[in-house]
């Protein structure tokens, strides 16, 4: 997490968008403490994507262009 930490606050991040494979139970353990890190310690915004075999594009990009929205919005981006 100190690093994930370090890189957001080093090149200023807008956002960050937390990808996962759907059942990978090591890495399902890591995204709350991820989101968590950013959101709270370094104040970033966070999308939650997940993904199985196959990678749902239209989908990933509708929730993408209304997560860029809220940055806009929240003149974050």
């Amino acid at each position: 997490m100190d690093h994930i930490v370090k890189l957001a606050k080093e090149y200023d991040i807008q956002g960050a968008i937390v990808m996962q494979m759907k059942f990978c139970d090591p890495h399902e353990l890591d995204t709350p403490a991820i989101k968590k890190a950013l959101e709270n310690d370094v104040g970033v915004p966070t999308i939650f994507l997940e993904f199985d075999v196959t990678v749902p594009i239209g989908q990933f990009k509708t929730r993408v262009e209304a997560f860029l929205e809220i940055l806009r919005e929240d003149d974050l981006f």
